[in-house]
């Protein structure tokens, strides 16, 4: 899909944005969010957090039991595999989080196909 010759943040593509937010992740090592730094590590899970408030009450529920059960345990890699998710739509994302679909495309990676599990348990 096209968008133009804008970034496909720009473009509102979901599909082109969860494609870049997890490919320009993609060879992270598994550390922790921050780096070891706090102040960043709690940004960013203030990020997560808010990213998660979704217009589905199902997604909500799912996403923030997971953060609230897992997100200090969350590496980067993972981090970016949840930022990647979290750009698709409130129906595919519900999708994916009830099993009803599995990902395709540029999400179907290791790291997302982990984290969904993870995500699928909480």
């Amino acid at each position: 899909m096209s968008t133009g010759g804008r970034h496909p943040r720009e473009s509102g593509d979901p599909v082109s944005l969860a494609a870049t937010t997890l490919g320009s992740r993609r060879s992270l090592p598994s550390t922790p969010i921050g780096g070891g730094n706090d102040a960043i590590f709690e940004l960013t899970l203030n990020r997560m957090r808010w990213r998660a408030r979704r217009g589905l009450l199902e997604n909500d529920l799912l996403l923030n039991r997971f953060l609230d059960r897992n997100a200090y345990d969350l590496d980067q890699r993972q981090t970016a595999a949840l930022e990647a998710l979290l750009a698709l739509s409130d129906n595919d994302l519900l999708d994916l989080l009830l099993a009803r679909s599995e990902p395709t495309g540029d999400l179907n990676t290791d790291d997302v196909r982990s984290l969904l599990t993870l995500l699928r348990a909480a």
